[in-house]
C-alpha cells in the first residue's frame, strides 16, 4: 500500500496551464509606454505526455480553459484500463491499470502520473527521452549507482546523485515500457519524476542595514557564496574579479546567463556596484561566487540539475548555497528538501532558499525551500509590509515555514546583457519582484556574519539571522517567521537564540511536548534577559496551554544557556498556535517564532475490501477527503490484494471515492466497479465496507434504434465537490470493444450534505465492426464478437470453413490447410504470434477463443494483415464442440468502419443510487455527420468526441479510430451538454484539427467535414482579443492551420514564425506599434511536418498589410477587457483573414483537365467597423510556386466572398499551389501562399 497525500492549491483545474511559477514578479509595464510588444501564441493548448508505463495521455486545455483528457495504450500487449483522479490542488492523475503493483508497493511515485504536472513541466513536447530520478535503497557508491541506471533498458544518459543514494536518467520513448519492467523487478528502487525546477537594491541594502555591517569592516570577504540559477554576466562591470568558479549542469548551454535571472540573485548577493558608482553594491560585494547554472536560458531546469549543481557546490567548500528556485512541493517524494537536509548536515553549508510566489494562499511554500534545515525566505515591501505574492507555511506536515524575509519588490540589481527581464534601469540593470529577490539578501547577510564568526556553520548562522529580525506586527508566523532580516543586529549583538520553536503538528500527542530555546553569548560579559511569550497571532492559547521554565535568563560569557518551553495539547485544543517569545536586556533584542498546530481527536477506521469474486485479492484504489480540515486534505491509495486496512484519521467530516477492480486468473479485469460515500462522519472508531458484489452494472440502451450496437468507450466518473470549489474526483476511462470487462457502481449509503456529489457515466456505443454466426444443420448461433482495438479489419459477407488449430503453436498449424479457411484459436490477449502464421498458412481470418473462463480480451499490434476477432469461453466452447464433430461453418459480416455511434451520459447527484442502467430514445439525440478527409490513400486515424456536462471542471475520454477517407455519423445526447471533436490525420502524425465545444438540438443535424484542403492558418473564434491592440500591449493570435472548415483550428506538427514591418523597416515584435498611425506588415511563415500519408498543405506564407494607431481614450472592442483589463482602451486590428471552400474529394483531390471553381471567403476581427473588401486576385501554380500561370480577379460579393475558376491543366501536374490576395480601400492587404493545397487525380 501506498499513500500520496494531496493538498489543496491555488491553481483550479479549468486553469491547469495559467500555473504560478517560481519566477520574478514582474513589474507592470506604465500605460502608454511605446512601443508595445505583440504577443502570437493562441489560447488552445494540447500536450501528449508519456508515461512511465509507455502509454501516452493527451491533455487539452480550450479557448475556455477548460481541460480534457484521453489516453492510449503505449505497449503491445498491455490493458488499456485507466484510472483518473483529481484532487483539490486541481492536478490531474491518469494512471494506467498495470501501475497499480508499483503504486501499491511503493516502487512507483504517484506523481509520474500527475499529468497536470507533467505537461505544465514541458514534457509534452517531441523530445525523443523523459527524465526519471531512479531512488535506490540504502545508500549505494557512486560507481554502484552509475552502473544500475546504466544496466536498465533505453536510459541514454546518466548522473548518480550521491547525497540520495539515486540515478537521474533519460529513457528513450520508445523503451519506457521495458525500462518500467526492469526497474521494478530490478534493485529495490522507486521511481520518481525529475521534476522541473523554475526560477522563483539601492533601497533594499541599506533596508536590512548591510551598510552599518560593512563599516564594522565585514563585507564578506573570504566566504563563499555559491549561487545556483540561470548562470551569470561574465562581461557585467560588477562581476569583475567576483566568480571563483563556476560550472554548467545543463546539457548544451554555458554558464552565460541568458536568462537574466542568476545575474540578477548573484549582483544582490555580491555584486559590486561598479557600474552604477557603487549604487546598486550587493549585499556582501566582498563575497566570492561560486555559479552553478542549474536552470536552462529560459529559467527551467530539472530536480536532478539542481540536485548535481547541490553537490557541486558543497565539494567546492561552499559557505553559502542561495537557491531562487523551487517547485511545487509533494509530500512522501520531496527529493530537492531531502538532498537540502543531506548536503547541509555533511558540510556545514547554509542553504538559503526563496519560499516562492504562490501566495498568498496557506502552505504554499516551494520545494526545497520546505527542507528543515534550509533558511527559507519570503518577501517584503520597502515598508516591510508582505509581499501578496510571497509563499506562506506552514508545509504540508505543519513545519514552520519560511523562517524570514527581506525585500522583495521592485529589488534593482544586473541586468544580463542581451536579456529583458522585468523593468530595464538604464544599461546594466533591471527591477525586479519575487522571493528570488529576496533570497540573496539573506544570502548576503549569512556571508557578511561568516566572515565576522568564521567558525559558524549553517545551524548557527541561521539562527543568529532569524533571532535578530525585525518583526512585522500584522503578520503571522507561518507568513513571515521571525520577520525582515536585520543584519545590522545580528551582527552588532553578542547573543543569538534559537531562531524557531517549531512544534509542529502534534496530531498525535496526548502529553505535555518541550522545546529548549538556547541562548548562547560571545561577548566577554554575561547578559540577563527578560522574556515575554507573546502566542496572540493564530488561535488563542488557553491558560496553561504554554508556559516558560523561567521569566528571565542570564547567559553567561562565552557560554549558552537555555530555557524550555512547554505545550500542552491537552489544554489548547484544535487549532493553529503561533507567535512570539522576545528575549530583550544590555542592548540586545532577540526573537523566536514559535507555532505548533493541533488538529482534532483522531478515530480508528477499518476499511474491508471485497471485490466481485468475493475475494480480496484485486485492486483497489481509494480516496479520504477531509472536508473538515479547512485544507481539503486529500488522500489517495492503492491497495493490491489487501483485504482490509486500518487508519486513524481526526474527527470530522469525509467523502470517500474508490475503484474496485477484479482480476481473472490472467490479471484481466473482469470488473471495474465504482464506490462512493458522499458523507462519513467519523466521530469515533468505525467500519467501512467496500464490496464490488453489491455493484448494479452500468449499461446503455437505445430506445428505438433498430440495429444492434455493441460497446465502443465508457468514462465514469465520481467527483466530490465542496463549497468552497475544492474537487475530488476519480474515474476510469476505457475503450470496450476489444474486451469483455464488467463496469458497475456500488450504491452509497449516505446523500452530500457539504456541497456536491456527481456520478457521470458516459456511454458510447456503436454498430458492431463484426457480427457472425455458425450453423448446425438449420440452427445459427450467434457470435457475441470483439475485435482489435488496432489491425486489419475484416470487411464485407463471408462464409468460412472453420478449422481447429489447437492453441496457435508453429505445430499446431503444420500441416493444416487454412487457405482462405478460418483458424479457431485457443488463446487470449495478444494475438500477434498466432497471427502472423496465420498469415503464412494463408488463413482468411483469426477466431480467438478464450481457453478457461475468465474475461476475454483480443489485440493486435496493427501491423498484421489477417484480420482477428474474438469470443468468450462460454460461446468459444460450444462452437469448439460442434467442430469436433465435423466441418462447421461460420458466417461473419463485417465493416472497416462503423456507420454511427450513440454518445450520452448517465448522471446522478447527492448519491450512487441503485438504478445505474441508462435508456435513452432516439428522438433524444443530434445528427453530427462527419466526412473525413485525407491525403492520398485510405488509412485509420483517431478522433475523440469530448463531452462537456454543465456540472463538470474537467472530462476525460479514450477516442475512437475511424477511417479515412469516409464518413461516419455520431449521434449526441442533446440536453444540458457540450461536444466538441478532436481529429487526428494518421498514427504517424501529431497534427490534430478542433473545434469548439458547442451545444446541439434534438433531432438537429450537422454536416462537418474534416481535413478538407488546403490547410492554412486560421482565426480561432472564440479567443478573447485576438487581434486586437491596447497601450499594455497587442495580440495577433492566429491557429498555424485549420482546413476548409471555419469552425476548426490545428495544433501541432506545425511550425511558425513571425517578423514584423512598420513603415516599412523590420522591428522586433517588442517594439512593433507606436501609438502614431503607421503602416504595419506581419509575415506569418508555417512550416506542416508531412509524412507518408499527409503530404498536401506543407507550407504556408502570408503577409497581413494593415494600417493602425493607438486607440482612443475609451475605446473598447470584444473581448479586449478580458485581456489588457477594463481602464484601457483597445481596438481591432484591421486585419483580413482568407477562407477557402474548394469542394475537393474525400482525398483532397480534384479532376485535371477540367474548370474548377474555388469558392472562397474573408473574416474580420469581431468588432470590426471599417471598409469591406473590395478586391481579391487568385492565382495558381502546378510546380509548388517556382512559376504563376492562372490568374485570376473574380468579382467580389458585398459579404467579402468570390469565386475563381481554375483550369487544371490535364497533364504534367500533380499539385495545385494557390496564392490568394484580398484587399480593402483603406490600405489592409493579405496575400497568402498555400503550397501544394490540393492534389489532382486523372
Amino acid at each position: 500500500m501506498r499513500t500520496g497525500p494531496i493538498r489543496r492549491g491555488t491553481a483550479l483545474l479549468g486553469a491547469a496551464f495559467a500555473l504560478a511559477l517560481l519566477g520574478p514578479v514582474l513589474p507592470g509595464q506604465a500605460a502608454g509606454t511605446a512601443p508595445v510588444a505583440v504577443r502570437t501564441s493562441p489560447a488552445p493548448h494540447r500536450d501528449t505526455v508519456t508515461l512511465v508505463t509507455g502509454d501516452t495521455v493527451t491533455v487539452t486545455t480550450d479557448g475556455d480553459g477548460r481541460v480534457s483528457v484521453d489516453a492510449e495504450a503505449g505497449a503491445a500487449g498491455t490493458a488499456t484500463t485507466f484510472r483518473t483522479e483529481q484532487g483539490p490542488s486541481g492536478d490531474t492523475y491518469v494512471i494506467p491499470g498495470s501501475a497499480g503493483e508499483g503504486l501499491a508497493s511503493g516502487r512507483l511515485d504517484r506523481e509520474l502520473f500527475n499529468v497536470t504536472r507533467l505537461a505544465a513541466d514541458g514534457q509534452g513536447g517531441a523530445q525523443d527521452t523523459v527524465p526519471f530520478i531512479v531512488d535506490y535503497a540504502g545508500t549505494p557508491a557512486r560507481s554502484t549507482l552509475a552502473a544500475r541506471a546504466g544496466d536498465v533498458p533505453g536510459v541514454t544518459h546518466r548522473t548518480p546523485l550521491t547525497s540520495l543514494g539515486a540515478a537521474a536518467v533519460d529513457v528513450e520513448k520508445d523503451s519506457l515500457h521495458a525500462f518500467y519492467r526492469a526497474v521494478l523487478d530490478g534493485p529495490e528502487a522507486v521511481v520518481r519524476p525529475d521534476r522541473r525546477v523554475r526560477a522563483t537594491l539601492d533601497v533594499s541594502v541599506p533596508q536590512i542595514g548591510a551598510p552599518e555591517v560593512w563599516k564594522s569592516g565585514y563585507d564578506g570577504t573570504g566566504v563563499k557564496v555559491a549561487v545556483l540559477d540561470s548562470g551569470i554576466d561574465f562581461g557585467h562591470p560588477d562581476f569583475e574579479g567576483r566568480v571563483l568558479d563556476s560550472e554548467s549542469f545543463i546539457p548544451g548551454q554555458d554558464v552565460q546567463d541568458g536568462r537574466g535571472h542568476g545575474t540578477h540573485v548573484a549582483s544582490t548577493v555580491a555584486g559590486s556596484g561598479a557600474a552604477s558608482d557603487g549604487k546598486y553594491k550587493g549585499v556582501a560585494p566582498g563575497a566570492g561566487l561560486l555559479i552553478g547554472k542549474v536552470l536552462d536560458n529560459t529559467g527551467n531546469g530539472d530536480e536532478s540539475t539542481v540536485i548535481a549543481g547541490m553537490e557541486w557546490a558543497v565539494a567546492q567548500g561552499a559557505d553559502i548555497v542561495s537557491m531562487s528556485l523551487g517547485a511545487p512541493t509533494e509530500e512522501g517524494s520531496d527529493l530537492l528538501s531531502e538532498a537540502v537536509d543531506a548536503l547541509s548536515e555533511s558540510s556545514g553549508a547554509l542553504f538559503v532558499i526563496a519560499a516562492g510566489n504562490t501566495g498568498p494562499g496557506r502552505s504554499t511554500v516551494a520545494s526545497p525551500g520546505t527542507a528543515r534545515t534550509a533558511l527559507t525566505v519570503g518577501a517584503v515591501d520597502r515598508q516591510d509590509r508582505l509581499a501578496d505574492f510571497s509563499g506562506r507555511g506552514p508545509t504540508a506536515s505543519g513545519a514552520l515555514k519560511p523562517e524570514i524575509t527581506a525585500p522583495g519588490v521592485g529589488i534593482v540589481a544586473a541586468r544580463a546583457a542581451d536579456t529583458h527581464i522585468g523593468k530595464d534601469v538604464g544599461a546594466f540593470y533591471t527591477a525586479l519582484d519575487g522571493t528570488s529577490m529576496a533570497t540573496p539578501h539573506v544570502a548576503g547577510a549569512a556571508a557578511l556574519l561568516a566572515q565576522q564568526h568564521p567558525g559558524w556553520r549553517a545551524a548557527r548562522l541561521k539562527d543568529a539571522l532569524v533571532s535578530a529580525a525585525q518583526t512585522g506586527p500584522d503578520d503571522e508566523v507561518y507568513e513571515q517567521g521571525a520577520g525582515r532580516v536585520a543584519v545590522d543586529r545580528a551582527s552588532a549583538q553578542s547573543v543569538t537564540a534559537t531562531g524557531t520553536a517549531d512544534f509542529g503538528d502534534l496530531r498525535d500527542e496526548e502529553r505535555t511536548v518541550s522545546r529548549d530555546i538556547v541562548y548562547t553569548n560571545d561577548g566577554d560579559h554575561e547578559v540577563t534577559l527578560s522574556l515575554a511569550l507573546d502566542l496572540g497571532r493564530g488561535s488563542p492559547v488557553p491558560e496553561g496551554g504554554a508556559t516558560l521554565s523561567a521569566g528571565t535568563v542570564t547567559v553567561p560569557a562565552h557560554d549558552s544557556a537555555a530555557v524550555s518551553l512547554t505545550v500542552d495539547p491537552a489544554r489548547t485544543g484544535t487549532g493553529r498556535y503561533d507567535g512570539y517569545l522576545t528575549a530583550t536586556g544590555d542592548s540586545t533584542h532577540l526573537t523566536t517564532a514559535v507555532g505548533w498546530t493541533e488538529p482534532p481527536p483522531k478515530h480508528t477506521v477499518h476499511f474491508a475490501f471485497t471485490g466481485r469474486d468475493g475475494k480480496a485479492g484485486g485492486q483497489t484504489n481509494l480516496q479520504i477527503l477531509n472536508m473538515t480540515s479547512g485544507d481539503a486534505e486529500l488522500q489517495s491509495l492503492t491497495f493490491m490484494g489487501d483485504g482490509t486496512w486500518e487508519t486513524r484519521l481526526p474527527e470530522g467530516d469525509y467523502a470517500l471515492q474508490a475503484l474496485v477492480t477484479t482480476y481473472d486468473t490472467n490479471r484481466i479485469p473482469l470488473a471495474v466497479d465504482t464506490f462512493a460515500e458522499p458523507e462519513l462522519t467519523v466521530d469515533g472508531d468505525r467500519t467501512v465496507r467496500i464490496d464490488a458484489r453489491q455493484a448494479h452494472e452500468l449499461t446503455a440502451r437505445v430506445d428505438g434504434e433498430r440495429d444492434p450496437l455493441e460497446r465502443a468507450a465508457l468514462g465514469v466518473t465520481a467527483r466530490r465537490t465542496l463549497g468552497d470549489g475544492a474537487t475530488a474526483a476519480i474515474g476510469i476511462a476505457k475503450g470496450l470493444s476489444d474486451n469483455t470487462t464488467r463496469y458497475g457502481a456500488i450504491a452509497s449509503h449516505t446523500t452530500a450534505e457539504h456541497g456536491t456529489f456527481d456520478l457521470t457515466v458516459e456511454h458510447r456505443l456503436r454498430d458492431p465492426l463484426v457480427q457472425g454466426t455458425w450453423k448446425t444443420g438449420r440452427t445459427a448461433h450467434r457470435l457475441d464478437l470483439l475485435t482489435p482495438d488496432l489491425g486489419t479489419r475484416l470487411t464485407g459477407t463471408r462464409e468460412l470453413a472453420a478449422v481447429d488449430v489447437g492453441t496457435g503453436t508453429e505445430a499446431d498449424y503444420a500441416g493444416r490447410d487454412l487457405t482462405g479457411k478460418l483458424a479457431v484459436v485457443r488463446t487470449n490477449g495478444w494475438l500477434v504470434p498466432t497471427l502472423a502464421l496465420a498469415a503464412q498458412h494463408h488463413a482468411a481470418a483469426v477466431l480467438a477463443i478464450r481457453p478457461t473462463e475468465g474475461a476475454t480480451l483480443v489485440q493486435d499490434d496493427g501491423k498484421s494483415t489477417v484480420p482477428a476477432v474474438a469470443v468468450s469461453h462460454e460461446q468459444g466452447t460450444e462452437l469448439l464442440a460442434a467442430l469436433a464433430k465435423g466441418p462447421v461453418p461460420v458466417s461473419l459480416d463485417g465493416r472497416a468502419d462503423s456507420r454511427f455511434t450513440y454518445t450520452a451520459p448517465f448522471h446522478a447527484t447527492g448519491t450512487i443510487p441503485t438504478h445505474t442502467a441508462l435508456t435513452v430514445r432516439t428522438d433524444r439525440f443530434a445528427r453530427l455527420v462527419n466526412t473525413f478527409h485525407a491525403d492520398g490513400d485510405a488509412r485509420i486515424a483517431d478522433d475523440v468526441l469530448t463531452v462537456w456536462h454543465s456540472w463538470e471542471k474537467a472530462t476525460f475520454r479514450i477516442g475512437a479510430r475511424h477511417l479515412a477517407p469516409g464518413t461516419r455519423t455520431d449521434y449526441v445526447y442533446a440536453a444540458d451538454s457540450q461536444y466538441a471533436q478532436t481529429v487526428r490525420a494518421s498514427d504517424l502524425t501529431d497534427t490534430y484539427l478542433e473545434e469548439y465545444p458547442a451545444t446541439h438540438r434534438a433531432r438537429e443535424t450537422v454536416n462537418r467535414a474534416w481535413g478538407a484542403a488546403p490547410m492554412h492558418p486560421t482565426l480561432p473564434r472564440r479567443i478573447s482579443c485576438a487581434l486586437c491592440r491596447s497601450d499594455l500591449g497587442a495580440s495577433f493570435l492566429l491557429a498555424p492551420y485549420g482546413d476548409g472548415d471555419p469552425a476548426h483550428y490545428g495544433m501541432g506538427a506545425s511550425t511558425s514564425t513571425f517578423t514584423y514591418r512598420r513603415n516599412g523597416q523590420q522591428v522586433p515584435a517588442a517594439q512593433l506599434f507606436v501609438p502614431e498611425e503607421a503602416e504595419y506588415r506581419i509575415d506569418q511563415s508555417v512550416v506542416r511536418r508531412t509524412n507518408a500519408l499527409e503530404t498536401l498543405g506543407t507550407r504556408t506564407d502570408t503577409t497581413y498589410t494593415f494600417r493602425s494607431t493607438a486607440p482612443q481614450p475609451g475605446a473598447t472592442a470584444p473581448g479586449c477587457a478580458d485581456v489588457y483589463g477594463p481602464d484601457h482602451p483597445c481596438a481591432v486590428l484591421p486585419v483580413i483573414l482568407l477562407g477557402y471552400d474548394l469542394g475537393v474529394g474525400g482525398d483532397n483531390t480534384a479532376r485535371a483537365g477540367r474548370a474548377f471553381p474555388v469558392r472562397l471567403s474573408t473574416l474580420r476581427p469581431d468588432g470590426y467597423r471599417g471598409p469591406r473588401v473590395t478586391g481579391m486576385r487568385v492565382e495558381a501554380s502546378y510546380d509548388d510556386g517556382a512559376t504563376w500561370t492562372d490568374s485570376v480577379q473574380p468579382h467580389v460579393r458585398p459579404d467579402g466572398s468570390a469565386t475563381a475558376v481554375l483550369h487544371h491543366p490535364r497533364t504534367g501536374a500533380e499539385h495545385v499551389t494557390l496564392r490568394v490576395t484580398a484587399w480593402d480601400a483603406a490600405g489592409s492587404r493579405t496575400q497568402q501562399t498555400v503550397v501544394r493545397a490540393y492534389a489532382l487525380r486523372r
